[in-house]
């Protein structure tokens, strides 16, 4: 699967970013390099994110290049979810977070995350 794709969800279009089963540092730091450059092709505001990071690779370096990620993404960014945070991940979620002044809704399945970007979507639109 490729690092990154939009999916439609109940008519509403949500980049996905996968960050599954990475085994290294490089390879999830080339998947955050990325994503960087697939979000800032996007308007400002625009966006729904939603990232799989079920069996990821993370350490110290990985965590900082996240936490400049989300804080350089954010201005093109309505909403992100982050699927498979389970654990000491939930505890990186929460750090990334912290360290980009955004929220980030974790979730233990994608349909439940999806779910609620389409719902974030929607009471920004109304």
């Amino acid at each position: 699967m490729t690092a990154h794709r939009f999916l439609t969800h109940q008519g509403v279009e949500i980049l996905a970013f996968d960050f599954t089963r990475t085994s290294s540092r490089e390879e999830t730091l080339e998947r955050i390099a990325a994503a960087r450059d697939e979000v800032t092709r996007h308007p400002l505001g625009s966006l729904l994110i939603v990232t799989d990071v079920t069996d990821s690779y993370v350490d110290a370096e990985v965590v900082r290049a996240l936490g400049v990620l989300a804080a350089d993404n954010k201005p093109y960014v309505i909403a992100s979810a982050v699927v498979g945070a389970a654990g000491h991940r939930d505890g990186v979620r929460q750090l990334v977070a912290g360290m980009s002044r955004r929220s980030f809704q974790g979730f233990e399945e994608l349909g439940a995350a999806l779910d609620w970007l389409v719902e974030q979507r929607r009471t920004t639109v109304t």
